[in-house]
């Protein structure tokens, strides 16, 4: 198994297009990692998201609350 840990967005998308249907996107690992060890999944690559670092934020705008998908509280 391969692993990226892509640091932008488009590197991300990048890896997600040539590994489509292939690969698992991970966070953190929590959900992914005792899928791994029992065998439920068995992708060719693991794209790490965690370094891509604008994706992880609590924003006001608009008076709407933005909240990032690698925000983590």
């Amino acid at each position: 198994m391969e692993y990226f840990a892509p640091r932008t967005i488009p590197e991300a998308l990048a890896f997600m297009r040539k590994w489509k249907g292939k690969g698992k996107l991970i966070a953190g690992g929590t959900n992914v990692i005792p899928d791994l060890r029992a065998q439920v999944i068995r992708p060719e690559v693991l794209i790490d998201l965690c370094h891509l670092k604008n994706l992880s934020h609590i924003k006001e705008e608009k008076n709407r609350i933005r909240i990032g998908g690698l925000t983590n509280i």
